[in-house]
């Protein structure tokens, strides 16, 4: 919660429409994922035995679910805000020159149909599993291994064809 806070994530999260409620809501769904990753089902099982209603207040454990459900999407839909503000705040703590950026390129195959995800889709994997549906995930990061920017691609798009998107991106 100190890095939470010290990345100044609350104010931003005002900024982005965010209430008290739901700054909260987000608070503990970012912290509980770097302590022990599990789904928003699982979390309000385990938050009660955890410190966060004491440190961020007992309302955290009221509305189940649902009320992480719509914390994350909140979150996902100011990811581009959330991932630019991050980018800022970690290079200027850092003290980073982010002279050098560096492009990598790496596969995720799925072991089902995968229907509803629409970039899954076959075709070359370095993982030698050209039978399952991926998707190719764009990196770029500075010299200290930071990660400036990120896309996700079609599964059957081609390394060459990602990289004009990414310098757009950056």
């Amino acid at each position: 919660l100190h890095a939470w806070d010290a990345l100044g994530m609350p104010g931003l999260l005002r900024r982005l429409g965010f209430n008290e409620a739901q700054v909260r809501a987000a608070a503990v769904l970012v912290t509980s994922r770097l302590h022990e990753p599990m789904s928003e089902n699982a979390l309000v099982h385990w938050l009660p035995f955890s410190s966060l209603p004491d440190l961020l207040g007992p309302d955290v454990l009221r509305g189940g679910t649902d009320r992480y459900y719509r914390a994350g999407d909140l979150l996902f839909d100011g990811a581009a805000a959330i991932e630019h503000h991050l980018n800022e705040r970690v290079g200027r703590h850092f003290g980073l020159k982010r002279s050098i950026r560096l492009y990598d390129l790496t596969n995720f195959h799925f072991e089902g149909v995968c229907a509803a995800n629409p970039k899954a889709r076959r075709g070359v994997n370095k993982q030698k599993r050209s039978d399952c549906p991926q998707v190719v995930l764009g990196l770029v990061f500075d010299e200290c291994g930071f990660v400036l920017a990120h896309n996700i691609f079609a599964g059957n798009t081609s390394d060459a064809k990602t990289l004009p998107e990414m310098v757009k991106t950056m």
